[in-house]
């Protein structure tokens, strides 16, 4: 019988899992070993088998990593410049657009000066995000690093250059510790968390202000704003921050447009779109945008493709606005919607300036906040009033310490007197004045300076709300 002889087989290596997320002492080894040796590599891919030399075994073996890691280059620009910092990249992504996967960048690995991988601690506010832009037919590698450039105009963005692999380009931004204006919305609309008339006034201004500051300020035309792409931060003070993000679609005011929208959305404005597109957008093509961001706050529904079509004719819709808001006064509600209207023209040359958009919006909530101030004084008047009277039929002031803090020549009498004024004053919204010694009459109410401020016009910080006041000349409902 012949015999075969068995040809030599290939060396088995072992092979080691590595999660770049674990402190352990060998995995924190292997992989030192694993980006030096493969130090050519940008994209080190989940599950792909690296070659390396254990360095505590000094023996062959194959590695694959449980998450993907992205060698990134220092902000050319920054102390840091020439340097690599190696991303970490979660596996479940934050959000998905129609140009992209939002990963985040669950931790960050440096080299130390004696050349040992050693983790960077990033604070809250430096956290980082991966944005996974994958190649095809409409999405190229100018593309991305379009977005990048743009993006550097942006501060608040803290863009890296781009990397690319043979399938995908990543971006690597700031991870803002806020939430998409698309969460909030839906969170107010389902009442899982009701939106306060304030806290709408505030929203709004907020949006408008970062859109001035962050993109129309910086010669940036954004072309895809939307409840998706603004992100929102909740402040100490109660107020709010806005972010804009996603420049995959802007360009350089001025400049002719990259891309054409094929497609229709309830927020890009009809100049955007074929067959009506023009060679340059404007400025003014986001501030249509916004009219439906707003609307959307004031809870406008989300419209159709045909209802679309007819705002193209006739103006922004804005249907559902104002739909199960009952503490907003008729006031407010025409002059929201005259402003939506200027917004929202059609036509783009007769649109208002985001300048425009932001002075009438300022119009509108002082307004608002003043007469929900007065309301507040109203009633701790009456309430102070209520107090005073009943001291008055009880004629005991050893019962009621706090109304007797200073002596006379300051009766009680003079109080409900002096009280009882002021506030037919605010009731009666006329312009007035008083004196400063009238208001000493009430030192021991508590918003007595405020009431003064009030009447007298002025400036003050109210506990809970904004300090602008509106002139008196601009206190009327448009025509």
């Amino acid at each position: 019988m012949r015999r075969y002889e068995s040809s030599p087989s290939k060396p088995r290596y072992p092979t080691q899992i590595i999660n770049p997320t674990s402190k352990s002492f060998t995995d924190t080894f292997i992989l030192e070993a694993l980006l030096k040796t493969h130090d050519y590599e940008v994209v080190f891919r989940r599950h792909r088998q690296y070659s390396i030399v254990n360095p505590i075994t000094e023996r062959p073996v194959r590695c694959t990593l449980t998450n993907k890691i992205i060698k990134l280059k220092c902000n050319p620009n920054g102390k840091h410049a020439g340097e690599y910092r190696f991303a970490v990249v979660g596996r479940i992504p934050l959000g998905n657009g129609g140009y992209g996967k939002v990963y985040p960048v669950t931790n960050i690995l440096m080299f130390n000066q004696d050349g040992h991988l050693i983790e960077k601690v990033k604070s809250n506010d430096k956290r980082r995000v991966v944005k996974k832009i994958s190649y095809d037919s409409k999405t190229t590698k100018a593309d991305i690093f379009h977005e990048y450039t743009l993006s550097k105009y942006v501060p608040h963005l803290h863009a890296l250059p781009p990397r690319y692999d043979e399938k995908s380009g990543y971006l690597s931004m700031r991870r803002f510790d806020a939430v998409h204006l698309g969460r909030i919305i839906s969170d107010d609309v389902t009442g899982a968390a009701y939106l306060t008339l304030e806290q709408r006034f505030l929203l709004c201004k907020a949006i408008l202000q970062a859109v001035k500051d962050q993109v129309h300020d910086r010669d940036i035309v954004h072309r895809d704003l939307s409840v998706s792409n603004i992100l929102i931060k909740k402040m100490a003070d109660d107020h709010y921050q806005a972010f804009i993000i996603d420049f995959g679609l802007s360009k350089i005011a001025g400049a002719p447009n990259r891309i054409v929208f094929m497609g229709i959305t309830p927020y890009h404005a009809p100049e955007e779109y074929f067959p009506f597109n023009k060679e340059f957008s404007t400025r003014k093509s986001d501030v249509y945008t916004l009219a439906h961001v707003i609307s959307r706050i004031f809870r406008a529904r989300t419209l159709t493709t045909d209802e679309v079509r007819e705002e193209w004719k006739r103006g922004i819709i804005a249907d559902g606005l104002f739909s199960g808001i009952y503490d907003i006064d008729l006031v407010s509600k025409e002059q929201i919607r005259v402003l939506l209207s200027s917004m929202g023209q059609p036509v783009e040359h007769k649109r208002c300036t985001i300048d425009d958009a932001i002075g009438k919006f300022e119009l509108i909530s002082d307004r608002f906040f003043r007469n929900r101030q007065r309301e507040k004084l109203i009633e701790s008047l009456g309430q102070y009033i209520t107090k005073l009277q009943q001291a008055l039929r009880d004629d005991d002031y050893a019962i009621k310490p706090s109304l007797c803090l200073f002596p006379p020549p300051f009766s009680i009498a003079e109080k409900c007197k002096v009280a009882h004024k002021f506030k037919k004053i605010l009731q009666s919204s006329k312009e007035t004045k008083i004196d400063k010694s009238e208001v000493a009459v009430l030192s021991d109410f508590e918003c007595a300076n405020e009431v003064y401020s009030f009447i007298n016009r002025e400036s003050f910080t109210p506990s809970g709300l904004r300090p602008d006041l509106l002139p008196s000349s601009l206190e009327t409902k448009p025509s």
